[in-house]
């Protein structure tokens, strides 16, 4: 098991020193999100600033980005951080893709599978010196002059993970790429009934066994040093719970419950848990409480005293 942590993304100044004291404290992984600032720049701090942390987006949005920026970015990010980088990687949903990026929406995990093989070929036209001739129905790369090739230390290829909560994208994930990221919604019954088979059925398609494969998330966890901080901690999860994607509204705000939603549980509840993340919800979301929150919460939640040093 290894444990992340994340650095500030609202100030790039911060990052430098909150990158440090995460290895100092012995974090092996520091991840960023893309929620309301770019995940890529805080890690190319930190990527010079550390020496042992690995560094992952959790995740890049796919779609607002051709292939070949992605391929950029993590090249730089991998050779900076010197083979420390992981690429993850997710869609976002069709209305954000629409009206938030402005980018047509197709059925995502086709068009998951071959953008994470257009960035591997990318990835091996600059390594290996392959001829780059990759053509798929959403993604087309033909042209690589030697100009526009990167320099390499001979460095392993950044791993790629993907988020993914329905079967199809679970399956992209086990087939094509080196990891999947499991929404905190997830059931110990949806990972046991959905997450892992579907994974595996992915995994049987190009002959691969889940030897480094790695399955990030799924759950929260509500810690501390005593019982009054863990209570808190499980009060912040009670209100993630409820509100879900309750941010915005009509179709985006339906688009996001409907996601979160999928993880409830593999069989029985998804209808019911539609119609809890898409009630109305008065006044602020942070002071927003589900009304029957504790299944749902304690199902989805590892909870405890905190009695362990990590660093051991």
């Amino acid at each position: 098991m290894r444990i992340a942590t994340t650095v500030p993304q609202d100030d790039l100044r911060k990052v430098k020193d909150a990158a440090r004291a995460a290895e100092a404290d012995g974090y092996a992984l520091i991840t960023t999100n893309e929620n309301k600032h770019d995940p890529f720049l805080p890690l190319a701090i930190a990527a010079v600033e550390t020496e042992r942390l690995e560094l992952a987006t959790a995740i890049a949005i796919s779609f607002s980005r051709s292939p070949m920026a992605v391929a950029n970015a993590s090249w730089d990010l991998n050779e900076a951080s010197r083979g420390r980088f992981i690429l993850g990687l997710g869609t976002q949903v069709k209305a954000h893709n629409e009206r938030r990026f402005s980018v047509p929406w197709t059925p995502p995990a086709p068009r998951m599978r071959e953008y994470v093989r257009g960035l591997k070929a990318i990835w091996r036209c600059w390594r290996h010196g392959e001829k780059l001739a990759f053509e798929g129905e959403h993604y087309r790369f033909t042209l690589m002059p030697p100009y526009f090739v990167p320099e390499s230390l001979g460095l392993r290829l950044p791993p790629v993970t993907l988020a993914a909560v329905g079967p199809a994208m679970l399956r992209v994930a086990g087939e094509v790429a080196d990891g999947v990221r499991l929404h905190p919604f997830c059931t110990r019954k949806y990972v046991d009934e959905m997450v892992m088979p579907e994974v595996q059925a992915g995994m049987a398609r190009s002959g691969r066994s889940r030897t480094t494969f790695e399955i990030t998330g799924g759950g929260f966890l509500a810690t501390g040093a005593n019982d009054e901080e863990v209570h808190r901690a499980r009060e912040w999860v009670r209100g993630r719970v409820g509100t879900g994607l309750l941010s915005g509204t009509g179709r985006a705000r339906a688009a996001g419950s409907r996601t979160e939603a999928q993880s409830d549980d593999s069989r029985g509840s998804l209808g019911q848990a539609r119609g809890r993340g898409l009630r109305r919800c008065a006044g602020p979301l942070r002071s927003f409480r589900p009304t029957r929150p504790d299944q749902g919460c304690d199902r989805r939640t590892l909870r405890g005293i905190l009695g362990w040093d990590f660093r051991a």
